[in-house]
């Protein structure tokens, strides 16, 4: 794998291909390593006039993780052969005719990026993909660029899961009134009456109350078994 700076050297000398007379014939890029490359890196000036020319290159085994082709034109190009484009970003690219053959597209940012007819994924790269949202994104456009010719690639994004609003804590101030002075006092003249229940008699006390009752009942008859006169209290005859 080239250096960097080897493989942005060969990348200037391949864009002026077309000043050469060689329009459609660019040399191809091997084993290049454009990783980290922003996109003004990409569109910088190769001369006081003129910038990098993107389209109808060929890239063979190169490396493009992370780097940012957004805003570029890159009609006609070929990225074949265990190209690596993880992560990288395609936002608002022109992607005329472009072919993927067998390379990496994981975590690619294709959004807003305009497919034609002409544009082609390989099985391979559609499953590099992972993210079936952005696989069926560009599907889509597919089909539409097939009626039209062109079309704008849509990614949805997917709803995140609602979390729980944290509780928050009370706002709540403990009572700082402080009793009055009637209050405070109350209780010194607070005064609780309690009814005392009767006591329960035992049973001996209630047997000895029977015997009471009957000496007095007894007292109320004389000796000959008559009961006494209320009025004069002596004993009737028989």
């Amino acid at each position: 794998m080239l250096s960097k700076e080897a493989s942005l050297e060969k990348l200037r000398i391949a864009s002026r291909h077309e000043e050469d007379g060689g329009y459609g014939k660019a040399p191809a890029l091997k084993n290049c390593n454009f990783t980290n490359i922003s996109s003004l890196q990409f569109g910088e000036y190769v001369s006081d006039y003129e910038i990098i020319d993107l389209t109808d290159l060929r890239f063979n085994n190169c490396n493009f993780t992370n780097s940012d082709f957004s805003d570029h034109d890159l009609q006609r190009c070929e990225f074949s052969n265990g190209c690596i484009l993880n992560n990288t970003k395609f936002k608002k690219t022109d992607l005329r005719d472009v072919k993927f053959g067998d390379v990496n597209l994981y975590g690619i940012d294709i959004n807003g990026a305009k497919v034609y007819s002409g544009t082609t994924f390989s099985p391979k790269a559609y499953n590099s993909i992972k993210d079936k949202m952005v696989v069926e994104a560009i599907k889509s456009a597919k089909i539409i660029a097939s009626k039209v010719g062109w079309a704008y690639v849509e990614v949805l994004k997917q709803p995140s899961p609602k979390q729980p609003s944290p509780k928050q804590p009370s706002t709540k101030q403990p009572s700082t009134k402080q009793p009055s002075t009637k209050e405070k006092l109350w209780p010194m003249f607070r005064t609780t009456v309690t009814k005392k229940k009767p006591e329960a008699k035992s049973v001996t006390e209630n047997k000895a109350a029977k015997k009471t009752d009957g000496s007095k009942n007894k007292s109320k008859r004389c000796q000959n078994g008559t009961r006494r006169n209320k009025k004069t209290g002596n004993c009737e005859k028989k």
